[in-house]
């Protein structure tokens, strides 16, 4: 009888255990991938920090942010919590927002587990490089932002976006169904031939030309 419960005890753990031993903690981790709903309440910001939202399967919480500010320029950013270079990209939008206090902007950070220390403890971290209140910070487990990016930008078979700044003007909605609208300029900071390198002067021209 006990070898039996020990053998039950060692499945289950093996079963729900994998995804806390990789540093996430998350009860999604041990949810099917296909379909599966957001079941992490956004984790509350400490002293210097924002509230990191979680993002399910298909990036719902996201595109419902995303679309909500349809009516201002829309900076959307792809980071893993502890890539410097991401870390420092990110103090960067900071010190542009400072800029323009006044400015209609809405700033979407997706933090992605792309490193082998990324979790949604260090995203929670990461949060305090960008205390805007018109930013909102995302766990994206799933990597909804990677994924869509990788595919819109057609990235080589053997790289993803990340570490990426998205612009778009004001207007259209991000459907669920995969359609997203174009973005109106975007920059990576991998260095990679596509797309323009990312600085901090550039991010900064571009989102003046969509606040005129």
């Amino acid at each position: 009888m006990k070898k039996v419960s020990l053998i039950f005890l060692l499945t289950m753990l093996t079963m729900f255990g994998v995804q806390f031993f990789q540093g996430d903690g998350s009860l999604r981790a041990v949810s099917a991938k296909a379909g599966v709903e957001s079941l992490d309440p956004p984790v509350q910001a400490l002293k210097g920090h924002r509230v990191l939202h979680s993002v399910s399967y298909g990036g719902r919480e996201f595109l419902n942010a995303f679309n909500a500010a349809r009516d201002r320029t829309r900076l959307v950013l792809v980071f893993s919590p502890t890539c410097s270079h991401c870390l420092q990209g990110a103090s960067e939008v900071a010190q542009i927002l400072s800029q323009f206090p006044n400015a209609r902007i809405k700033v979407l950070v997706l933090w992605s587990p792309l490193l082998g220390r990324d979790s949604s403890f260090a995203a929670q971290d990461a949060t305090a490089y960008l205390t805007d209140p018109r930013a909102q910070h995302f766990w994206d487990l799933w990597t909804f932002g990677v994924n869509h990016y990788t595919q819109k930008f057609k990235y080589p078979e053997d790289r993803q976006a990340w570490d990426i700044f998205v612009l778009y003007g004001s207007g259209p909605d991000w459907r669920s169904s995969g359609a997203a609208p174009e973005p109106s300029f975007w920059m990576q900071n991998h260095h990679l031939d596509i797309g323009p390198k990312y600085t901090q002067a550039l991010l900064k021209s571009e989102l003046e030309n969509l606040l005129r």
